[in-house]
């Protein structure tokens, strides 16, 4: 039956300072005296002796025979202790190996477990000094120095964990693992092709270290480097095929080689040992979303929310999910989720510009954006996104000059530039209009709104027969385009060509039939073919859509 009991050792004074559930076994039951009981407590004994007197496992080392003759023994408190760490009891370990230090304080090798014991328990700083106090005795320790090292990494003095690791490596090059932390100490350092270098030669002394090649596969990843990541990865899950942070990290990895699918598989591997491990149910709806599969995406993103509703990026993701489903209105939330958790979220403030711009919320969305600007005066994204939004209130000349904010921050970007063209092209001002679509081109020949505009721009210079090709162009990547059929046939019509002017415009229509721009384009060319009641038709049908309702 299950009991709660603060106890304390009668003999040394150890306690457990929280109440325990535990059970109380007989003695007789694991070999002690009948009339002995005990608490199993971490997998160890709590005695409670005949005369009522309670034993920590540390001091319930030996019969009562012999207790006087361990308590003036330093080496058997040491032994004690070191086999208490090993157990993973690393309070007791402490205790007994404290034990020993009192009675002889100049033993290195019980400083150093000290030492060991206080970084398993996430007592750093103390460790450093224990560190610190077994090299005073013995200065040409190497596992020492590299312990050192490690507990300085932990406390993030990078600079000073490499100094450490390098003295254990003068000492004994052949440390593997030494040259496997000089690896994260240099990648915590921003030093990758070094810590590169490091994890290579830990695994020249020892192939199989599983922790040295995922290391260098999340270098090799920062590095961009992603197909020798996915190498690395591999070889660590051959050496450990169920560690949960490797699948994720090859995951990761194959999602920025665009191989989503595979990056899905990696993903569950993740979710099958671990079902409520909520970054990989998010980076899965990433995946998804990169997959263009919107709905599944938002569902696996909804399951981490559930588990963590805490998590920006996560609402983030949700956003930019609802958004590819053209769910304006409710991606909104998602993002004021966002800033209601992270409010210098600049990425999440130009998102939500972006929500409100496409609702047709022109004002608030310049004010989120600028609200993002503020935050990040350096993002490209969003000085684009200003721009359009000024064009969208007519503010062509504003427009302008922060569309060329974005293109000196990033001058190699595709939609900025075709951006520029339409605003340039808003001010008439068609020549550089051209220059800008043909350098958005440049990024990005399959543009097909690009051909397009371009062919707008050169049809108002008069240049009708580089318009028609470049209009052809834009069709041929996006055959369901009515307004370029249109305008299309408005140049063909500009060349005289009235007969092949009216299929382009039919076949506008017949994408658009409540185009009014066509059916005025139709009348023209009907007139001019002396087709006149038909065009008078054509006419009245255009006039009909300008007065409709919207």
């Amino acid at each position: 039956m299950g009991i709660s009991y603060k106890i304390t050792c009668d003999r040394c004074g150890a306690q457990y300072p929280e109440e325990i559930d535990s059970e109380i076994y007989e003695g007789s039951s694991f070999g002690m005296s009948p009339d002995d009981v005990a608490w199993k407590i971490r997998d160890n004994y709590w005695l409670i002796t005949i005369d009522n007197k309670v034993l920590c496992p540390i001091c319930n080392v030996t019969k009562d025979s012999d207790a006087d003759e361990v308590d003036d023994d330093s080496n058997a408190w040491h032994r004690k202790g070191i086999e208490f760490g090993k157990s993973g009891s690393y309070e007791e370990a402490l205790r007994a190996i404290d034990k020993a230090l009192e009675l002889n304080p100049d033993v290195s090798t019980a400083w150093y477990n000290k030492g060991v014991a206080l970084d398993n328990l996430g007592r750093y700083e103390e460790a450093l000094q224990a560190y610190g106090k077994a090299l005073e005795l013995k200065s040409d320790d190497s596992d020492t120095w590299h312990r050192k090292g490690g507990t300085l990494d932990n406390l993030g003095r990078y600079e000073e964990a490499l100094l450490a690791i390098e003295k254990a490596l003068k000492l004994n090059p052949d440390i593997s693992n030494a040259w496997y932390h000089k690896g994260i100490a240099l990648d915590n350092l921003g030093r990758y092709e070094e810590a590169l270098q490091a994890y290579d030669k830990a695994l020249e002394l020892k192939p199989d270290n599983f922790n040295a090649w995922h290391r260098k596969g999340g270098t090799l990843y920062n590095l961009g480097r992603y197909e020798e990541a996915l190498q690395a990865y591999e070889k660590a899950l051959e050496l450990n095929p169920d560690d949960s942070a490797t699948w994720h990290r090859q995951g990761e990895t194959l999602d920025n080689l665009g191989r989503y699918e595979e990056a899905l598989q990696a993903y569950d591997k993740v979710l099958e040992r671990n079902p409520n491990d909520f970054k990989a149910w998010n980076n899965k709806g990433i995946a998804l979303d990169k997959s263009g599969r919107y709905a599944e995406a938002l569902q696996v993103i909804n399951k981490a929310l559930e588990l963590n509703p805490d998590d920006s990026i996560a609402w983030n993701n949700k956003g930019m999910v609802l958004d590819n489903l053209g769910r304006y209105e409710e991606a909104l939330p998602a993002y004021d989720k966002v800033l209601e958790l992270n409010p210098n979220d600049s990425d999440a403030w130009n998102n939500k510009g972006a929500m409100l711009y496409y609702l047709g919320r022109h004002e608030e969305a310049l004010q989120a954006i600028d609200k993002a600007l503020e935050l990040n005066s350096d993002d490209s994204i969003a000085w684009n996104r200003k721009g359009v939004v000024l064009d969208n209130l007519g503010r062509y000349e504003e427009a302008l000059q922060t569309i060329n904010k974005a293109l000196e921050l990033n001058p190699d970007v595709s939609i900025a530039w075709y951006n520029k063209g339409a605003t340039l092209y808003y001010l008439s001002r068609y020549e550089e209009a051209l220059q800008a679509y043909d350098k958005a081109l440049e990024f990005k020949p399959d543009n097909s709104n690009a051909w397009h505009r371009k062919g707008n721009a050169l049809d108002n210079l008069g240049r009708y027969k580089k318009a028609l090709r470049a209009y052809d162009k834009a069709l041929e990547l996006n055959p369901g385009d009515s307004n370029a059929w249109n305008r299309k046939g408005g140049t063909l019509y500009h060349l005289g060509r009235y007969k092949e002017a009216l299929q382009a415009i039919d076949k506008a229509l017949e994408l658009n039939p409540d185009d009014s721009n066509a059916w005025n384009n139709k009348g023209g060319t009907l007139y001019y073919l002396g087709r006149h009641e038909e065009a008078q038709i054509a006419f009245k049908k255009a006039s009909e859509l300008n007065i409709k309702p919207k």
